[in-house]
Order: structure tokens, then C-alpha cells, then sequence
């Protein structure tokens, strides 16, 4: 604590108990003195120019001052009082302000004055205190009166103000601006300076709906000279200043890779009023308080101004960030280091030579290695620019092992690290140090000389050669066993291995190049790494032999830039194919835009070979020429940075893995003539949101972004890049392989009911997923469909799935399982099998019927064992008995099934030396001179095809235990091709041993093996009880369930009953269950309820359930889900029997309410006469309408069109009526005006199945204008007239493509466009430019659903830039004309075609593909 600090706690220790200081006790009598010697608080002023402005004083008069108000420490406005600020300070004292000049000419330094000021209230919400000094430096306390010292010090503030003779002599008008010390140019903005960087954000959990669920920005508070936070209003910062310009950031990088500029949100933040109200303005750096703020009050008080950046909501993705990722945002860009080199110790030989330098033995031997630092070239690199670049050079790495020479150690070297430089090639060096320092070595080398080699170098020292005896011309050799790697050039060169036959470059088990033995050098260059992208890469290099074996070398670090990049043009290989044409297998690829080539040397290209274009990150657009038929496997898999591809029409054929891990490709479209697209094409494309498809296509659709079959039978791919959750459409009966592979987006999956096949890695990698519905009737499950989905944590499989693919559930990644993680299911189902097989939690919830047991009994085959002729006959295994799981299915032939009644197991004991050598080493003894091993190798076999390892299902295996064994513990073990064993789970039985089998190899059963039992942590149970088991079969006690409370699991609802279970609190054991419907919701109330009235009667329906939808009906039948919807009251002008119910989400429907209304008879009820005032407007009406004389319904009741527009005017705003047309086809502009004026919603009944829906919210022009519905020849609905926006609804399937629609002659020559009602939003399905009669039909209804046409001056047709309601070449040339400055555009808000915000000639591309198919 400061001694200042100190004084203050001492001060208010003293004004809490009530004691004069010099009442203290002596401990505080140093604090007393210190009192007495108090300085006065200093602030520095330092605005710079000073901006005022002329304003109303509280007398009428003029005025013009700026107030600063300023903190000081230990002061607290509102709490600290006057006694306590004189007892922490001696006075106030203001420093930095001088007149020099001002932007008002005459104005001079005795118009200026200044004032210090105290500003005191008797509470903090009253300001009747106040005391100045004016003109003065300082402010005193010790002059200031003590009847202010109870109160509280509202603010410290410095004035500096024009005195009101000046202002007067000056002609100041109100509002006038003056800037004092100025350079004469005023700043009618303040202009804040951002540091600019470095920026660190984080990524946390959106507080507001948003579309990602996640948020990221920084910000910063500033200060703006003349404001106060918290005491200047809104009007005084108008006052001074016309905004606020932010200066300093700019994007200059990001630590994101693929980060820019638009990714980033740069904002200014003005918070006001008491409730902080947010107000900022976006994707600037410029706030206009006038035009932006138009809406804040002049009186409400500055809160906040802040400068924010933040990251655009659909950045998140796009750039894979997620929540609590940080980074940083203009990063200090990195100074130069040291470059850490490492020498590997390989194998050096060296020869003993004179030495130039005339002193010891006159002998030399050295040992050397080039040094390559990346981005290096020697002869071309200035020292200039290797000092910029690096700070010095560290040498490590090598390490003496041996010699050739008898004694000789690794304290017989010295050290040296050299670089020479310039055209003389001049030596520079560090001596007896593995670290050179640039600066210091190369201090008198100029910056332009070159620098030509580096080298480390060891030599022998002088002692050495005396005491080892060496003479002049003796070869050594160090370490002659090992292989050097190393880099010279950024040139990868190795020693070769004796009988090499060539070698290999690697990376991650990939071929880079291979290179063959150069007998006339040690070394071997490696071919240039293009079309990798670039950074750091560990290459291994393989040594290969006559006989295909290869032997690891070692690796190198490599780095990959535009500095080791050897070529500035595209290069191609090829295959030649029988037709003639070529398959391109690969090349080295340099352009971001690759496109492939249409030929080669005279050859046309037919297909893109396998792993052709692997890891090509190069690659940021991609166009693939007409001609190409077959994208093979893994062509263009984990091109990282592919943003767009083009695929021809000739295209046929799309293999597995072909664009897997694409993470920047968002979306991609399949031409019309594919064919067939293997599994996981599109796989892990984290940024993919939409796979779209030729319509023309016969064998693939697209719906929502997703692929399917023609007939929507099997789900293809779905955009890994989709957000939320997603239900399989109920026509699908089969999930292709890999369809969601690495669906980030995705957190939840319904599978309906008639879905039978889900395929190999169906729903790996979906990281997100957590629920998953698996609906009874699935009854295959391919191998890993869920690997990798650790978000799910246990997994309910119905019985009907009774094949169940390798590690299909519970694994994160090949053979290694999810700690956490269950599976519930049936007793005896083939996921009880699948858990008991991999040691799975399993929670029981019944046990399986007979069909849906996994194992078809009635194909089980009995097989001969070939046995050993030496083994016992008591021991000997001679039958067993195999038994397969239905719908097996064979992985060589995309998954075809089984014919069950041909599958079957060869075995035979194996007693060859080879195997029983095998099977020793597994099991870790000697089977020769033990019998108590039986030996089978089991082959799964269907007819004459072996299947060993190309089915994906499940075997029940049963082994008879010989007679020679019986009453001992059995035992089964696969023994593994990497010399290792695995304990198969089985079940033993007296006679019998059962094991269930994913794989078919060597088998190896054990009896009496000395075995200690671990039990699972995992329970297993039935309906007796629970308890744990070991892999061998045996088990603990069993012990009786607990059953815990009701636990419910689908909640009821009003259209579903909901499912409930008590389950063992110990071991998740189902042991009661049951489904129960939903309370009923109350029953509405209908006011009043029923009676007798004259003229008309409202009613009114409520329910006390504040969510409750009410349906109704007025005729007496029985309501349901499809009668009028309840929003408001409405009229009855008949007789009339209201019946009700109403309906909760989470109850189901009450009883009916009903009420009888009767009208009086004698009464008049409005004006019966027929009148119809139907208008003109340009309609026409069918030769089919009835006539004039039938009368429409309205509310169930005939009646005039007359009354029904009287009816209608007294109805409540936003009421619902309907109205039956009974022939007639216009209605009057009068009901129409009603309508709209009343924002009625009016049902319009043409027939039993076509009606339009009416919203008059949307009706303009109303006063004059009729609804005309025209029947047409193949319109099943009917047609719309006369409203500028009208909905309705479509509930025939039996549709043409197009609505016929009349408007007025006046409305000829604009356009309708067509909208559908999907997911609440609407979407444009075509347009049409009415005729010179207001007469047009609009393309785009394609079935059931709710329209909307909407009448404009502009057509919605995307891309219609000239505004004719055609897509076509005409509209590109206009995009590009505006592009250019050439044109303004017609339809401009059509032109941005591609959504990125910019009309350019990337939507002028988009409009010419669009408009050619």
C-alpha cells in the first residue's frame, strides 16, 4: 500500500468511529503528520485541439464551454464525501492546457477563462453544491468553506469556456462549433486510434440465437475528449462532434489459416439511458450520430463508446472453429531466431591431406556437411537476406560412435561452422561452437555479397594425428555403419545402402517419388515435392531390394514453400487405357485453378486415375473437361483447400473417397449422365452444405442438399457441413457406406421404420451426435456405421437388426473403444451377441422373439475337422457345428447378401511346423509336448468362394469338447498376424464350447490353461438378476435387481403416446415398462354459452391452457384438426351449433365444448338482398359459372355478398372467416376492401378439394379491385386476381406446372412472382411478366403446399439482371456491364447470384451455367 493509499484507509478508519485526528492514539501519529504535508491531486489535461460548442444557458443567454469531468484516486462520486476528498488531497490542481490558437478568427487569450470546480449534493442524487476557482491553476481546499464537508462529491471538473462578451462581439450563433489549439481544420469527427494488433479473440457460447450457437469478438473502450461516461448526455456529444471515425486496425493477417478480411466484423458501439441501450453500426469505421443514431434521445446519458471486431456467424464453420478455440488477429510478425540444424550422424569418410595452413603436423583431416536453411539458395541469397531471415545457425545432432582408426575418440575433434560468401568465395567461420551468429561472423561482409556454401565441419586435431600415428594419404571412416540424410538445396540426398535396387520418398505411408542407385556419387537427389501444400514435412526414405523388401533409411524434416517449388507450370502422367484413351495418374501441380486437360499428347483423357491428385492442398478450383467418364478412388481426397469444382457431362462414375476431406468445398452438383457413385465420395467435408443434381440425372436426386437415388430408396451423401438435426425421408429403405462419414454438423438422427441397411461407416466421425432413433425394422447395421461418435453414449438397437458389422457402435477408432458408452437392446438379439463379442455394457430390455434372433438355424452346417493323425482320439476335435446370422453380406461385391443355405466353415487343425510355431509364440508355450491345444484354421466359405475376409456378419460357432477334456475349463484364442493372441468371449457348456465369430483366420481352443479370471466392470443380466463375467465364460454370483422410479423416455403428447420404465438402479436392467397416454388439455370455453339473439351474435372461445390451439366448427359437425382455426371472435348472423376442442403440445385433445345458438325469427339480420357488386377490374369469368342468382356462404350460411362484406366490417381485426363461392368466381372489391381493411383472413371453398387462403394483411389496391378465380383446362385449383400479395393453398397433387392468374388491364407489364411456403420460409419457384390484359401463367407449383404470388416492378427470378423474366446470356452481359461502370442494371437486387455480397463477373459465370442447365 502507497503512503497515499495508506493516509486514505486511515482517514476513513477515523471517519467511521467518529474521532478527531488529534484524538488518535500514537501508533497514527505518523499518519497525522503525513495529514498535515497532504499535496494537491494533479490532472493532466491533454486534449488536443479542444472542440466547443455554442449552447442555451439557463437565463436565454448564449453560451460556449467544454466541461471535463476527471477521476481521482480514493474519490468515489456519490459516495465519498467533501471532509473525506479534503482529507485525502490538499487542493486540485489542473495542468496542460494553453491557448495558442483558435478556428474563430478574433478570438484571443482573454476570451478564454478556465474554472476548477467541486460539485457536491446533499445525497447522490442531488447536486446543490458547488464551489470554483476561475482563471487559476489550482484549486485549494483549504480556501474552500467547510458548510459543504456532510456532503458527497458529485464530480471534479476543469471548464474552459469563452466569457460572454466575446461570444456577443463574435456574432456566435447557436450550434456554432469552435476549435481551440487546432491546425485550423476543426475535427468535426473524433478520430480514435486503434493499437491494431496483435488481437487475441476466443471463441465462447453465442448469449443470442444465431445460426453456429457461437460467438467471438474483441473489444475495446475509448474515451473521447469533452465526454464524461455516465454524466454527458447524448445531445452534448452532438454537440461537439458529427461522429466518431475509428482509425489504426486493419486486417493484416490472422494465426487462422484462411482468415480475411470478411471474415471479421469491425463495429463502433455506443451504449445510452439508463438501460445501456446497444446502438452500433457494422462493417465500418465511421459513425455518423445523426444519421445512425437517429432514434436516441438528445437527454439520455452516455454509457459506453467502444470499437468492436467480431467474426461473421457463418465464419465459424467455413473457417472450423469452434468453442473455446483462440487466436490471434495481426500477430507481431516473428523476429529472426536462431535455425536449429540437425546433422545426422551418418557414416563420413575423410582422407588425410596436407594442410594450407603451415603450423603442427602440416596435416589435415576434416570431416564436412552442408548446411541448408529453408528458403536458402546458395549463390543467389544475399547475406543481406539471410540476416533478415535468421538470427544465426545452431548445428546438433551428430554423434561419434566408431572409427576405422583404433583410438580414436570424439575428444579428438574440433568444431567449426563455416559460410562462405562472394565472388571469392571468402571464408567465414565459428570456431570450437556448434552455433554461428550472423551478426557477428559476417559483421565485415558486405549485405549484397552471395552467400555460396554453409558447412559444418569436424577435424581431427594435432595431438591426434601425433598420438594415433597418422600419416599423409591414411582414409578414415566414422561410423561407417550408419546412413546419412540429409539437405543440401533444399535437395533431399542419403548414402546409398549396399544392394539397393532403387529407392522410395515417403510421407505418411505415401510414395512421394522413388529414384534408382547413381554408382558414381554417394549421394541421391529427390525430386521436387509441387502440389503438396506448403509447410513442414518428415519424408522417409526406403531402401529397396531386388525381392520387394524395403528397410527405413531414415527421415529428414522437409520445408515445402514457394521457395523450394521448382516449376511454375502444371505437369501431367498418364496411363494408356485399351480404347485408346489415358487415365491421368498423377503430376505436379503449381496453379491454385488446376484444370485438367482435355488431351494429352494427342490422347483424350477418360479418367482421373487412383490417389492421382492426393493431398494436393495446392488446389483451390478444379475443372474437369468434357471427355473424362471415371473419377477413381481417392483422386482428389484431402485437397484441403478445393473452394469449387466443375464436373463435366460426360461424367459416369464417382469412386469411394474420391473428394473426402474437400474441408473448403461447400457445395458440388452431379451432372445428368452419372451413373453410379460409390460410398464416401463426398465424405468429411466439414464446409459442405449442399450436393446439388441435374435434374435431367435418371439414377440421382437432390432434396434439401442431400443425394439420393431416383427412387429415393437409399440416402447416398449427406453435406457434412449441415447444421442441427435430420430425419431419414420415410421412403428410404437402405443408408449407402459412409453417407453422414464426418458430419460435423450433425447432432441428431431419426431413422424410420422401413429402413432396412445402414451402411459401412454409414455415421462415422459424426463427432456432434448425440441421439440417435433407430426405429424397429432396421436389420443391418454395417461395420463401424458409428465409429468415432462419442457423443453418443448409449444406443438402443431394436431386435429387428440381426446383423451387426464389426465395431459397428462403441468404438472411437479401429479396435479401440469409448470408455462411457452402452448399448440397450433384447436378451439373445444380435446386439446382445455384438456386446458380449466386444465386451460392451448391455442393458436388457426384454428378450427377443424367435424371428428376430440374429441366427438362421435352420441353415446351421455341421463340419468335418481335418485332424492331426498323432493327436489322441479323446482329444481330437473331429465336427463342428456353424451357424450364420442372417443377412450376411459379402463387402467384395458393395455389400450383395449371402445365399445362407450355401454358407458354410471348413476347418482344419493345423499341425504344420509353421502354424504350431505361430500359434507357441502367441500363446507363449510349447504345443508339441502339450495335447491339451486343438489348432483350427476356419474359413467362411458359400459354395466355392472363399469368404474369409470379405463378409461382414456373424458365425455361431460350436466346438465339442473331446471326450479327453471334458470337466476342464475351454478356452478360445485368435491368434493375430502380428504374433499376438485375443481372447474370444465364449460360452461353456458341459459338452460344448459356443463362440461367435467376425472373423475367420487361426483359432486356437485351450483346455486347463493356467488362467486367472477378470471380471468385467460391466454388468451382464436377465430378468433373475445381474453380475459380472469373464471373457473365459465364468461369472460372480448373481445378484437380485433394485428397481429404481419411473423413468419416462418419450413424452406423451396430444398425437403419440408416451413410454415410460423402472430400470435396475444397479445395472440399467429394464424390469417394468409401459406406454401411457397424455393428460387431456381442459376443455375450452364458448361465450356466451349458447341462447337466443336478434340481428347477430358474437362469440368468443378461450382455454385456460395458454398454448392451447383451438379448432371449431359452426354447423354441428365434429370438429377436428382440419376445421377453422381459432384466432379471435367471430359473428354469427343464423342459427348455428358451435362445437370446439382444443389441443396442447404436450396433452392431448380435451373434450368437445358445445354451444346451440338460435336467432329469433322476424328479425332482420342486415340487408337479404342478392345484389352483387361485382367489378369489371378486367376479369373474366368461365362460360361453366352459375349464375348471378346462387348465392355465396359465408360461415356456413347463403347469403349476399352484401351482407357478407357488412359481416365482415364488424368482426374483430385479424379474425378468420370462410366463405363458400358455390359457382361464383368473383369476389367484389367491396368483400376485398373489408378483408383488407380488417386484415381478415378468408378461407375461400371453390369445391370439395380447392380452396384459397386470403390473408388480408397482404391485400394493397384493394378499393378497387376483384378476386377473380378462373378454371382453366388443366388447373385443378383455381386462379388468382387482383391483389398485390395473396396466398393460398394447393391440396391436389394433380397439378400443371404453372397457376393461370388475371390482374387488371393496369397492373400489364409487371411481374408475378411465385413463392412456397417451406419451413416457414418462402422460397421463389418462377415469375411471369403479365400481358396487356394483366393476364399471365406462373411457372413453379410442384405440389401440395402453400403458395404466395407476389406482384413487383422487378422480377425474383435469380440472376434476371435486365429484368425480362428469361435467364439467359443477356442478363450475363448486363452483370458485366455494371461490373465495369457501364450500366446501372435493371434488377440489380437479382444480380448477385453466387450470395457473396458483390455483383462481378463470378455471378456473370454463375447466370451462363444457370442458363445452360
Amino acid at each position: 500500500m502507497n503512503l497515499k493509499r495508506a493516509i486514505s484507509a486511515v482517514c476513513a478508519a477515523a471517519v467511521l468511529v467518529s474521532t478527531p485526528l488529534s484524538d488518535l492514539p500514537a501508533q497514527f501519529s505518523a499518519y497525522s503528520h503525513a495529514y498535515a504535508a497532504l499535496t494537491e491531486f494533479r490532472y493532466e489535461f491533454s486534449q488536443s485541439p479542444v472542440a466547443m460548442a455554442v449552447q442555451s444557458a439557463d437565463d436565454g443567454s448564449l453560451k460556449c464551454e467544454v466541461v471535463t469531468r476527471f477521476p481521482a484516486d480514493g474519490v468515489t462520486n456519490g459516495v465519498t464525501t467533501v471532509a473525506e476528498l479534503r482529507r485525502l488531497y490538499s487542493g486540485l490542481t489542473v495542468n496542460g492546457f494553453e491557448f495558442s490558437n483558435s478556428s474563430l478568427e478574433g478570438l484571443t487569450a482573454e476570451d478564454i477563462h478556465t474554472s476548477i470546480s467541486v460539485l457536491s449534493g446533499t445525497d447522490s442524487n442531488s447536486y446543490d453544491g458547488w464551489y470554483a476557482v476561475t482563471d487559476k491553476d489550482t484549486l485549494d481546499f483549504a480556501d474552500m468553506p467547510a458548510d459543504n464537508d456532510s456532503k458527497v462529491v458529485q464530480s471534479l471538473s476543469f471548464h474552459i469556456y469563452i466569457d460572454g462578451g466575446a461570444v456577443s462581439r463574435l456574432g456566435m450563433k447557436l450550434g456554432d462549433r469552435i476549435y481551440l489549439n487546432s491546425d485550423g481544420s476543426g475535427f468535426s469527427y473524433y478520430t480514435h486510434t486503434e493499437p491494431g494488433g496483435p488481437i487475441t479473440m476466443t471463441v465462447t457460447e453465442a448469449t443470442w440465437d444465431n445460426s453456429s450457437g457461437m460467438s467471438c469478438a474483441y473489444s475495446g473502450d475509448f474515451e473521447i475528449p469533452g465526454v464524461t461516461k455516465g454524466v454527458t448526455t447524448f445531445g452534448e456529444l452532438k454537440a461537439l462532434y458529427d461522429g466518431i471515425k475509428v482509425e489504426g486496425y486493419e486486417f493484416r493477417g490472422s494465426t487462422v489459416e484462411g482468415m480475411t478480411e470478411t471474415d471479421l466484423v469491425p463495429t463502433i458501439v455506443l451504449m445510452t439511458g439508463s438501460d445501456w441501450n446497444w446502438k452500433a453500426v457494422y462493417n465500418t469505421t465511421k459513425m455518423n450520430f445523426s444519421s445512425d443514431l437517429a432514434d436516441v434521445a438528445d437527454d439520455d446519458i452516455v454509457q459506453s463508446i467502444a470499437f468492436s471486431i467480431s467474426v461473421q456467424d457463418d465464419s465459424f464453420a467455413k473457417l472450423g472453429l469452434k468453442i473455446g478455440d483462440s487466436f490471434v488477429v495481426n500477430p507481431e510478425e516473428s523476429k529472426p531466431d536462431y535455425y536449429t540444424y540437425k546433422l545426422l550422424s551418418g557414416r563420413c569418410t575423410a582422407e588425410v591431406v596436407k594442410s594450407n595452413s603451415g603450423q603442427g603436423t602440416g596435416l589435415e583431416c576434416t570431416f564436412m556437411a552442408p548446411i541448408s536453411l529453408p528458403g536458402v539458395k546458395m549463390g543467389e541469397t544475399t547475406v543481406g537476406e539471410l540476416k533478415k531471415r535468421f538470427l544465426g545457425v545452431k548445428v546438433e545432432g551428430f554423434e561419434f560412435r566408431e572409427s576405422t582408426v583404433e583410438g580414436l575418440t570424439a575428444d579428438d575433434f574440433f568444431l567449426a561452422t563455416a559460410i562462405m560468401t562472394g565472388e571469392n568465395w571468402d571464408w567465414n567461420a565459428a570456431y570450437m561452437t556448434n552455433t554461428m551468429t550472423f551478426s557477428d561472423v559476417l559483421k565485415d561482409v558486405p549485405d549484397s555479397d552471395v552467400v555460396q556454401e554453409m558447412r559444418s565441419q569436424m577435424a581431427i586435431t594435432d595431438d591426434a594425428f601425433t598420438r594415433l600415428g597418422l600419416k599423409l594419404g591414411d582414409i578414415i571412416t566414422i561410423n561407417q555403419n550408419d546412413i546419412r540424410i540429409f539437405l543440401v538445396d533444399d535437395t533431399i540426398m542419403w548414402d546409398e545402402a549396399d544392394g539397393a535396387d532403387h529407392y522410395e520418398v515417403c510421407h505418411d505411408g505415401i510414395t512421394l517419388d522413388y529414384c534408382y542407385t547413381n554408382n558414381s556419387t554417394n549421394f541421391r537427389t529427390a525430386m521436387a515435392m509441387n502440389g503438396l501444400k506448403y509447410g513442414t514435412y518428415t519424408l522417409e526414405i526406403y531402401a529397396v531390394y531386388a525381392d520387394n523388401t524395403r528397410k527405413l533409411l531414415g527421415s529428414v524434416d522437409y520445408k515445402y514453400d514457394e521457395n523450394t517449388a521448382d516449376s511454375d507450370s502444371n505437369t501431367f502422367i498418364y496411363s494408356d487405357n485399351p480404347d485408346g484413351t489415358i487415365t491421368i495418374t498423377g503430376g505436379t501441380i503449381v496453379t491454385p485453378k488446376l484444370e485438367i486437360p482435355a488431351e494429352l499428347d494427342g490422347k483424350k483423357v477418360s479418367a482421373i486415375g487412383n490417389s492421382a491428385f492426393l493431398f494436393q492442398s495446392f488446389i483451390t478450383d478444379l475443372v474437369i473437361p468434357e471427355g473424362v467418364k471415371s473419377l477413381d478412388w481417392y483422386c482428389f481426397n484431402t485437397c484441403e483447400n478445393l473452394e469449387t469444382v466443375t464436373l463435366p457431362d460426360s461424367l459416369e462414375f464417382i469412386d469411394s473417397w474420391a473428394f473426402e476431406r474437400c474441408s473448403k468445398l461447400k457445395t458440388i452438383s452431379i451432372p445428368a449422365n452419372v451413373t453410379r457413385i460409390n460410398g464416401g465420395a463426398f465424405a468429411q467435408n466439414s464446409s459442405m452444405t449442399s450436393i446439388t443434381c441435374d435434374p435431367a440425372n435418371k439414377n440421382y436426386i437432390s432434396v434439401d442438399g442431400v443425394l439420393f437415388t431416383k427412387d429415393m430408396k437409399e440416402l447416398v451423401a449427406y453435406p457434412g457441413g449441415i447444421q442441427g438435426g435430420y430425419t431419414v425421408p420415410a421412403t428410404v429403405n437402405h443408408i449407402g457406406d459412409a453417407a453422414f462419414y464426418g458430419a460435423l454438423g450433425l447432432d441428431s438422427v431419426t431413422i424410420l421404420g422401413n429402413l432396412d441397411f445402414i451402411g459401412f461407416e454409414a455415421f462415422a466421425e459424426c463427432s456432434k451426435l448425440t441421439d440417435v432413433a433407430i426405429r424397429d425394422g432396421v436389420n443391418y447395421v454395417g461395420y463401424w456405421a458409428f465409429r468415432g461418435c462419442d457423443g453418443i453414449k448409449t444406443l438402443t438397437v431394436p431386435q429387428s437388426v440381426t446383423n451387426i458389422g464389426n465395431q459397428a457402435f462403441g468404438f472411437a477408432y479401429a479396435d479401440q473403444k469409448m470408455s462411457g458408452f452402452s448399448l440397450r437392446g433384447y436378451k439373445d438379439s444380435a446386439v446382445n451377441f455384438y456386446a458380449i463379442r466386444h465386451d460392451i455394457p448391455f442393458i436388457c430390455i426384454g428378450e427377443a422373439s424367435e424371428d428376430n434372433k440374429p441366427f438362421d438355424k435352420d441353415n446351421a452346417k455341421e463340419s468335418e475337422v481335418e485332424t492331426n493323425p498323432d493327436t489322441p482320439e479323446d482329444e481330437k476335435i473331429t465336427t463342428i457345428i456353424a451357424t450364420p446370422a442372417f443377412n450376411m453380406k459379402d463387402k467384395s461385391e458393395a455389400g450383395v447378401g449371402l445365399d445362407l443355405s450355401k454358407v458354410k466353415v471348413k476347418a482344419k487343425e493345423i499341425y504344420d511346423e509353421e502354424g504350431i510355431k505361430r500359434a507357441e509364440e502367441a500363446l507363449g508355450t510349447e504345443i508339441s509336448a502339450n495335447k491339451k491345444y486343438s489348432l483350427l484354421d476356419l474359413t467362411l466359405i458359400n459354395g466355392d468362394k472363399d469368404y474369409s475376409n470379405g463378409y461382414d456378419g456373424l458365425v455361431e460357432v460350436v466346438i465339442p469338447i473331446p471326450k479327453g477334456h471334458r470337466g476342464k475349463t475351454f478356452y478360445c484364442y485368435r491368434l493375430l498376424d502380428d504374433g499376438t493372441k485375443e481372447l474370444i468371449p465364449g460360452k461353456q457348456r458341459e459338452d460344448s464350447y459356443v463362440v461367435y465369430l467376425e472373423h475367420f483366420s487361426v483359432y486356437a481352443f485351450v483346455a486347463d490353461e493356467e488362467h486367472t479370471c477378470v471380471f468385467s466392470e460391466s454388468w451382464a443380466n436377465d430378468k433373475s438378476g445381474h453380475w459380472h463375467e469373464c471373457a473365459c465364460g465364468k461369472t460372480t454370483e448373481p445378484e437380485a435387481h433394485i428397481a429404481g422410479d419411473w423413468i419416462t423416455d418419450v413424452g406423451a403428447s396430444s398425437i403419440e403416446d408416451g413410454h415410460r420404465y423402472k430400470a435396475c438402479t444397479i445395472c440399467g436392467y429394464i424390469m417394468e415398462e409401459e406406454t401411457f397416454k397424455a393428460e387431456k388439455t381442459a376443455a375450452p370455453v364458448i361465450s356466451p354459452n349458447g341462447g337466443t339473439f336478434t340481428g347477430s351474435q358474437t362469440v368468443t372461445i378461450t382455454c385456460a391452457v395458454p398454448d392451447a390451439v383451438i379448432y371449431y366448427t359452426t354447423d354441428g359437425s365434429t370438429p377436428t384438426a382440419d376445421s377453422a382455426k381459432y384466432s379471435g371472435g367471430f359473428t354469427l348472423t343464423a342459427s348455428a351449433t358451435v362445437k370446439a376442442f382444443a389441443v396442447s403440445a404436450d396433452a392431448a385433445a380435451s373434450d368437445i365444448a358445445t354451444a346451440v345458438f338460435t336467432k329469433k325469427s322476424g328479425t332482420s339480420g342486415g340487408s337479404s338482398g342478392g345484389s352483387s357488386s361485382g367489378s369489371s377490374g378486367g376479369s373474366s369469368r368461365p362460360s361453366s359459372a352459375k349464375t348471378e342468382e346462387t348465392k355465396p356462404a359465408f360461415n356456413g350460411k347463403e347469403t349476399s355478398w352484401a351482407d357478407i362484406a357488412g359481416s365482415i366490417a364488424k368482426l374483430a381485426e385479424g379474425g378468420t372467416v370462410t366463405i363458400s363461392l358455390n359457382g361464383n368466381y368473383t369476389v367484389p372489391a367491396e368483400v376485398m376492401k373489408q378483408i383488407a381493411d380488417k386484415k381478415i383472413k378468408a378461407t375461400f371453398v371453390v369445391d370439395s378439394v380447392k380452396s384459397w387462403v386470403i390473408d388480408g394483411a397482404q391485400i394493397k389496391n384493394a378499393a378497387s379491385t376483384d378476386l377473380t378465380l378462373i378454371q382453366t383446362q388443366k388447373l385443378k385449383t383455381g386462379g388468382l386476381a387482383g391483389t398485390e400479395g395473396v396466398q393460398f393453398t394447393v391440396s391436389s397433387a394433380d397439378i400443371p406446372a404453372g397457376i393461370a392468374v388475371c390482374f387488371k388491364a393496369d397492373f400489364a407489364g409487371r411481374f408475378a412472382n411465385l413463392y412456397k411456403s417451406v419451413d416457414g420460409k418462402l422460397v421463389f419457384m418462377g415469375c411471369a411478366k403479365l400481358d396487356s390484359t394483366g393476364k399471365s401463367t406462373v411457372p413453379g407449383i410442384d405440389g401440395k403446399g402453400d403458395y404466395a404470388v407476389m406482384l413487383s416492378e422487378l422480377s425474383a427470378l435469380p440472376g434476371d439482371m435486365n429484368n425480362d423474366g428469361i435467364l439467359n446470356a443477356l442478363d450475363a452481359s448486363e452483370i458485366l456491364k455494371y461490373a465495369v461502370g457501364i450500366s446501372a442494371g435493371a434488377n440489380l437486387a437479382a444480380a448477385d447470384l453466387n450470395g457473396d455480397g458483390t455483383v462481378n463477373a463470378s455471378d456473370a459465370a454463375a447466370v451462363l451455367r444457370r442458363a445452360v442447365g
